[in-house]
């Protein structure tokens, strides 16, 4: 009896250690923070990310390119159905009925997705800022463009946030409106004004320019 308890106990132990191990492994398919800004490839990689994330469906895919910033803006004509007014999300956007329940889930997700890049573009901004150029096939020239790229994606999301959740520079009354999140992470971001906000965009924008300008621009 006493052996067994012994085998038991023995057995109990490494299947303790192999579930330990098993929960250390790393998902296949995914990499850590580090281990994606350890090499030029992670960089890249990142910033593929945020395009592909900037093209997905809430944002350039549709919304922010002919979905509901068109329907705002009336760009369509519309032949209405018996009953449809008042719950087609498209039809409800251009009657600017922003609280309908048709039309909330899509603003709220345009906000979040918004926002989730431009944490992305942060925190590439903030590890690539200081890396060595050695990690990079492309040397500095390709960290400046990877580094100016990020800068541009940021101001870019931002600025399309602004003219969706503030009201025009001439109507702004220098309430906080919209937040300019410049660091990873930042859970709480204050929002700010539309003039100091737009100061901020012009910022970004001139940054990416001087970094990609050697090899951006037609001369």
């Amino acid at each position: 009896m006493k052996i067994f308890l012994q085998i038991v106990l023995l057995f109990s132990l490494l299947s303790l250690s192999s579930c330990k191990d098993w929960l250390d492994l790393q998902p296949e398919g995914q990499a850590t923070s580090d281990e994606l800004f350890s090499t030029g490839d992670g960089y890249r990689s990142v910033l593929a990310g945020i395009y592909e994330a900037m093209a997905s469906k809430n944002l350039y895919g549709v919304e922010l390119q002919f979905g509901i910033v068109d329907c705002i803006s009336r760009q369509y004509t519309w032949n209405w159905k018996h009953g449809e007014r008042g719950t087609n999300m498209y039809q409800v956007a251009r009657d600017f009925d922003y609280y309908n329940t048709a039309l909330r889930p899509t603003i709220d997700a345009i906000w979040k997705d918004g926002f989730n890049v431009v944490a992305n573009a942060n925190n590439l901004i903030q590890n690539i800022e200081g890396a060595s150029s050695e990690l990079f096939a492309g040397g500095e020239v390709e960290r400046k463009m990877i580094l100016g790229e990020a800068y541009a994606c940021r101001a870019l999301v931002h600025f399309d946030l602004l003219r969706l959740f503030a009201p025009a520079p001439i109507h702004d009354e220098g309430e906080q409106r919209v937040p300019y999140v410049e660091d990873y992470p930042n859970i709480q971001p204050d929002g700010l004004g539309v003039q100091p906000f737009l100061e901020k965009v012009i910022r970004d924008l001139n940054v990416a320019r001087v970094l990609t300008i050697d090899f951006d621009t037609s001369l």
